[in-house]
């Protein structure tokens, strides 16, 4: 932010202050700063608000010391502290539009750093949701009262024009694997084309590119992929891996051992 004196921290220069539940990218400051910011893409960074808001409701020692200075007598904080386990059960069941509503009221902002993703959550809100009396404007609870930031361990590694997010495999709320359209559509094209060079009767493998209207060097680029392990199929795929990097990966070896080392699965 301009204009503000404070101390240099070291995260200001990689750091994204992000609207909660966002789609669109955020520029700040003028178009020649937007030059360095990082397009990062808001499912992900709400998985891990999500993630981590439920993680919250599970540690005890956490929420006490959180609710401690909020939420009056120690009797009321057990009994929130009980609430909470239930809350973090039942979320997985909770219609999107409740928890997009208790999201937008618990938590103030989000920052992205290169290693780590702080929620900042508002103390006395989080009270009000574990005692269900949470709605998404309260005029009853202050807006402006000290927010808790809550971190999560990440890495972020670019994926083509945009930069994604791997969330520590440690997460007990962490997404399972799923199979990346784009790679799958080069796979299968892969198999077309080995499928055609196999059985189609084509002679020559140059007329095979010909046909695809390919340069024969990018058809032999993508043949390769009909003799991928199958991870990529299954979802396994590392965070960020793009079609075009496995297209143009200028050596994938034949055993899938290799594969996965050379790929970065291993």
């Amino acid at each position: 932010m301009r204009g503000a004196a404070h101390d240099p921290d070291p995260c200001d220069q990689a750091r994204q202050a992000l609207p909660l539940l966002c789609p669109r990218p955020l520029i700040i400051n003028t178009r020649a700063d937007a030059a360095t910011g990082q397009c990062i893409p808001a499912a992900e960074i709400e998985q891990i608000v999500v993630n981590r808001i439920r993680r919250l409701l599970l540690e005890p020692a956490s929420l006490f010391e959180i609710l401690r200075a909020h939420a009056g007598e120690r009797l009321l904080q057990q009994s929130l502290i009980a609430r909470a386990a239930a809350h973090a059960a039942d979320w997985a069941r909770m219609p999107a539009l409740r928890q997009r509503v208790i999201l937008l009221a618990l938590v103030r902002r989000v920052e992205v750093c290169p290693d780590q993703v702080t929620i900042y959550v508002r103390p006395r809100r989080l009270a009000a949701f574990l005692e269900d009396s949470l709605s998404a404007a309260d005029p009853v609870l202050p807006d402006d009262e000290p927010s808790v930031p809550l971190s999560h361990p990440v890495r972020l590694r670019r994926a083509g024009k945009e930069v994604r997010i791997v969330i520590d495999g440690s997460d007990p709320f962490a997404p399972s694997p799923k199979p990346d359209p784009s790679l799958i559509k080069a796979i299968v094209k892969a198999h077309r084309f080995n499928d055609r060079l196999v059985h189609g009767g084509v002679a020559r493998f140059a007329d095979l590119a010909k046909g695809e209207k390919l340069h024969r060097s990018y058809y032999s680029q993508i043949l390769r992929l009909a003799y991928l392990a199958p991870d990529i199929l299954e979802g396994r795929q590392p965070a960020g891996l793009t079609a075009t990097m496995l297209i143009e990966h200028p050596c994938l070896p034949s055993r899938w051992e290799q594969q996965r080392t050379a790929l970065g699965f291993a």
